[in-house]
């Protein structure tokens, strides 16, 4: 699907787990040219974001950088994928 999508599109978008709990994230990172972070102030942590930017170079994939993006509390609830803090 990957192969086909890119030979159809100049970009293509792969929306994934967060890096900081799930590996597949590198997986797809490292089938990617970039990868943009999204991060959430209130939950993600200097130490993890510091961890997932180590990784990332791992995978040989380029950051591009960083948005840093704030669900609000009624987004969190909707989402049982977030945590409340």
């Amino acid at each position: 699907m990957l192969t086909d999508s890119r030979r159809r599109a100049q970009f293509v978008i792969i929306e994934g787990e967060p890096a900081a709990t799930d590996a597949q994230a590198y997986i797809l990172t490292g089938l990617s040219d970039a990868a943009l972070l999204i991060v959430d102030p209130q939950v993600t942590t200097r130490v993890d974001l510091d961890e997932v930017v180590d990784q990332i170079s791992v995978t040989g994939s380029e950051l591009l950088g960083a948005v840093m993006w704030r669900l609000t509390r009624k987004q969190r609830q909707l989402d049982p994928g977030t945590e409340e803090s």
